[in-house]
C-alpha cells in the first residue's frame, strides 16, 4: 500500500494546549461541492490545486485494483497521469504553480514505491539510495525544490538546469530516522513530522540554515502539514479538549476553532492569504471538511447524500480540494470516497 493512503488514515493522537483561538464557527458555506469524479472506479481522492485551478490526486481505474494519479482541470476534466510502472499504483501528492507534479507510485511488481516528478507527460522516477526501501514526493516549491521521504528519513530533491536532481537527506528531531517533509514554501522552508529522542512524534519546521527545529518541545504529539511563503505553519496538535488544528507563526500558536457542535479539528493546508484548511467534527460525530478565512471557520458540507469530508489544499482564491463521501457506499458503508473542489465563496 503507497505511504501516502496510509498516513493520511492515520488518527492523529495529540497532548498540549497551546496559544489563543481563531475562527468562530458559522454556519454551512453557500457554495456546494463539485464531485470530480473517478477513473472509472468508486475511490479517489483530491490532494492539492494550485493557483490557475489545476487539482491533483488519484482515482481508482476499474474494478477497484489499481489507482492512478490524476490532472484535473476544468477544460478537459480529469487526466490519467498512468504510473511509473505499467498496471500498478500511483498518487498525486502536490502541484506547482506550473504544473509540475510529484507524488508516490509503486516502482516494480514487487510492490516498491518511489517518489516522482511529472512534467508536461513524463515521469521520472525520483528514486531512493540503495540502503532505502522506498520513497515518496510530498511538497514542490516553485524553484524545483521537492521534499518527502526516502527510507525512513525525511528527504529533499533539487530540480538542475541539466534535468537531474540533487538529493539530500534531512535529518530528524531524533537523530537521523523517522521523519517525513510535508510541505515546501518558495524561501526553502519545509515542515513534517519526526520522531523525538523521547518516541514521540512532533511537528518540525526545517530551514538550510538551522536545520529541523520542533516546533512543539512540550507536546506529546503533533504534525505539520502546510506551509506558506509568509512562513506561517498549519497542522494538528493534541490538546486536553481533543485534537485542534493549529497555526503558527514566528513562534506563537494559535488553535482553530472547531465548526458547530464539534469538539476536534486537522489542520492540513494554507495559502498566502493565510486561509487554512482541514476538517472539523460535526455534531452528528462525522468530520466536516472547513475552511478557516477571515476569522471564520465555514463548514464546506458533504457531497449530496454524503455524511463525511477532508479539506486537503486551498489556493490564493479559496478554492478548496480535499475527499468526501459519496453514496451509494458498497455495502452499506456511508459512501465511497470522492475528490471534491469546492469552488470559493
Amino acid at each position: 500500500m503507497l505511504r501516502y493512503l496510509r498516513l493520511v488514515a492515520l488518527v492523529v493522537c495529540l497532548a498540549s494546549a497551546l496559544g489563543a483561538s481563531l475562527a468562530t464557527p458559522v454556519s454551512a458555506a453557500a457554495q456546494r461541492m463539485v464531485d470530480l469524479g473517478t477513473l472509472g472506479g468508486e475511490v479517489g481522492q483530491a490532494t492539492d490545486i494550485n493557483d490557475v485551478g489545476q487539482v491533483v490526486g488519484y482515482a481508482s481505474l476499474t474494478g477497484d485494483v489499481v489507482s492512478h494519479a490524476f490532472l484535473w482541470t476544468i477544460s478537459a476534466g480529469m487526466q490519467d497521469l498512468g504510473s511509473l510502472v505499467p498496471g500498478r499504483s500511483s498518487v498525486a501528492i502536490a502541484i506547482s504553480s506550473s504544473g509540475e507534479i510529484v507524488g508516490e507510485a509503486e516502482a516494480s511488481d514487487l510492490g516498491n514505491v518511489h517518489a516522482f516528478y511529472w512534467d508536461d507527460g513524463v515521469f521520472t522516477d525520483l528514486g531512493a539510495l540503495s540502503s532505502d526501501v522506498g520513497s515518496g514526493a510530498y511538497g514542490i516549491n516553485d524553484n524545483g525544490q521537492v521534499v518527502g521521504y526516502s527510507g525512513e528519513q525525511a528527504a529533499m530533491w533539487t530540480h538542475q538546469p541539466d534535468g537531474s536532481f540533487v538529493f539530500q537527506y534531512l535529518g530528524g528531531l531524533g537523530g537521523c530516522c523517522f521523519a517525513w517533509a510535508f510541505a515546501i514554501n518558495n524561501a526553502g522552508q519545509a515542515v513534517g513530522t519526526s520522531f523525538t529522542p523521547a518516541g514521540q512524534t512532533h511537528a518540525f519546521l526545517w530551514t538550510a540554515e538551522t536545520g529541523m527545529t520542533d516546533l512543539t518541545p512540550g507536546a506529546a504529539y503533533s504534525q505539520a502539514m502546510g506551509i506558506n511563503n509568509q512562513g506561517q505553519v498549519v497542522g494538528t496538535i493534541e490538546t486536553p479538549s481533543g485534537n485542534r488544528a493549529f497555526l503558527w507563526e514566528n513562534g506563537v500558536f494559535t488553535l482553530f476553532e472547531p465548526l458547530t457542535g464539534g469538539s476536534s479539528t486537522e489542520g492540513t493546508g494554507i495559502n498566502d492569504s493565510g486561509s487554512a484548511v482541514g476538517s472539523s467534527t460535526v455534531r452528528s460525530g462525522y468530520s466536516h471538511a472547513v475552511l478557516w478565512s477571515g476569522g471564520e471557520a465555514i463548514d464546506l458540507g458533504t457531497l449530496p447524500g454524503g455524511r463525511a469530508s477532508q479539506a486537503a489544499g486551498v489556493n490564493a482564491y479559496g478554492q478548496v480540494v480535499g475527499t468526501a463521501y459519496a453514496t451509494p457506499g458498497r455495502g452499506g458503508f456511508v459512501g465511497n470516497l470522492h475528490p471534491f473542489l469546492w469552488p470559493g465563496a
